[in-house]
């Protein structure tokens, strides 16, 4: 792998990977795949750094992650994993709540204190 200086246990700024973004659950082998396919590329590099795979099905060897507007009922319920604060730690990977152009005004009703409030209740 020829960018494995850009991962951390090499000195890089790269903490850790996600392998896939939503997957479904229809196919767990090929999820299981996806998952230790990530880990062999890595080890064979010499890379050691955390995977995830975000708010869909989860490899049992990645960290299973939340995407949407607001993780509370995600950390509450799940994961499909049913591991998140029980022996992996919570990640937020994404925020849905839309996009603005570079330098145009944000979406109706999403203005900063929205990012703050979904921020600030994921705290409580």
């Amino acid at each position: 792998m020829a960018a494995a200086e850009q991962f951390a246990t090499q000195g890089g700024p790269i903490v850790l990977v996600q392998v896939e973004n939503e997957l479904p659950s229809t196919d767990k082998a090929y999820v299981e795949w996806c998952g230790a396919m990530a880990h062999a590329a890595l080890d064979k590099a010499g890379v050691s750094v955390p995977l995830t795979m975000c708010n869909g099905e989860t490899a049992a060897s990645t960290i299973n992650t939340c995407n949407g507007n607001n993780c509370n009922e995600f950390l509450e319920s799940h994961g499909q994993s049913k591991r998140i604060l029980v022996d992996q730690p919570a990640l937020w990977t994404e925020n849905e709540g839309g996009f603005q152009t570079w330098g145009g005004a944000p979406p109706p009703g999403k203005e900063p204190y929205f990012w703050g409030r979904a921020i600030s209740e994921q705290a409580e």
